[in-house]
């Protein structure tokens, strides 16, 4: 789901003027927001699902899918159903072609809101980008649970990785265990192929509970190989005619390069659900600029996250995104390592 300005209570702050610099957020300054899908374009139909991640945009079309109304805390217009009659082809996916953008990463987090309206048996997709033959890219499965049958509130997940090590997942399983039975809940996962053991972390969380890290298992794959094989959601094109869709519906997914830790995970959670209460507004503090680095600071409000924005000139009609940071109610620093620009101007902008 995409947040407009309005509804999110954007609180742009004061703007920073004659410094060069500010591109790389700490601690975000190892991620980037490759691709988002939110699925909000509409309450109902198939029309394609726009991409706000990096450029080039990789749009969404849909495949046998289409849009619901039931959305994470009703907070945005849509989300994509992949339930109902089969399609003669058995297939229900949304997909943003082979887009190179998700090619060759080196670390990566994936994140997903899911609500689960059957049985997710056999080997459903939640997101992937993985060839057939040597399997390279990624997909992220769902898996058995941790104990037990697996059923709606009670499912596993798993995360398959083609690297330039080989193909390989977590031998042991995740032993994690999702309950989104006819409920939102919020998954992610993080992999880090520069690391040889417990570098790959899954996360769960919901409408009410915060994000928590479940268990964190090993691959050794190294970087992604890269591959023609399409960006899908609920599908794969390493089985490209089996039916893997997930048997409920799904919302505001999202790739990532670079490893999201939990408070930037729980930041991406709340942008998803209404706040009871509108944002404080947010002062920059302490402006510094040394050559190409430029830092400030500011008082971050808890449960809130806040997106740092900027652009070269006033005249230009659109801020860029420099990065988000989760509100803790603590004193936050931005840093920008890559400015070249002589003028930069600056704002928070708090959900």
């Amino acid at each position: 789901m995409k947040i407009s300005v309005a509804r999110a209570r954007f609180v742009p702050v004061t703007l920073l003027a004659t410094l060069s610099g500010l591109a790389v957020l700490h601690p975000v300054s190892a991620q980037t927001l490759l691709l988002r899908y939110t699925f909000e374009e509409a309450a109902n139909g198939a029309a394609e699902a726009a991409d706000s991640g990096a450029t080039p945009a990789a749009s969404g079309v849909f495949v046998g899918a289409a849009r619901i109304g039931n959305t994470p805390g009703g907070h945005s217009k849509g989300a994509v159903d992949f339930t109902g009659a089969v399609s003669p082809d058995n297939l229900k996916y949304v997909h943003g072609g082979d887009t190179s953008k998700l090619d060759g990463l080196e670390a990566f987090t994936l994140t997903a809101w899911v609500n689960v309206q059957d049985v997710p048996s056999g080997n459903r997709r939640i997101l992937a980008k993985q060839a057939p033959g040597t399997f390279a890219g990624f997909s992220w499965n769902v898996n058995d649970p941790a104990d037990g049958a697996r059923s709606a509130s009670s499912f596993g997940l798993r995360l398959f990785v083609g690297g330039e090590k080989g193909f390989q997942h977590d031998l042991s399983g995740p032993r994690v265990t999702i309950d989104a039975d006819k409920k939102w809940a919020f998954i992610a996962v993080s992999y880090d192929g520069r690391l040889e053991a417990d570098n790959v972390l899954y996360y769960a969380g919901s409408v009410t509970d915060v994000v928590t890290n479940q268990v964190t298992t090993s691959i050794n794959a190294g970087k992604t190989t890269d591959s023609e094989a399409r960006f899908t959601v609920s599908h794969t094109d390493a089985a490209i005619t089996g039916n893997t869709a997930l048997q409920g519906w799904m919302d505001d997914v999202r790739v990532y390069s670079g490893v999201l830790n939990t408070a930037q995970l729980e930041a991406v959670r709340l942008e998803n659900l209404p706040s009871a209460a509108p944002p404080k507004g947010v002062t920059i503090r302490n402006p510094k600029r040394s050559g190409n680095i430029v830092i400030f600071e500011f008082q971050s409000e808890a449960g809130r996250s806040h997106q740092i924005e900027y652009k070269a000139s006033l005249s230009d009609t659109t801020w860029q995104t420099l990065g988000t940071l989760a509100g803790t109610g603590a004193i936050l620093t931005a840093t920008d390592n890559n400015a070249a620009p002589t003028t930069r101007f600056y704002r928070v902008a708090t959900r």
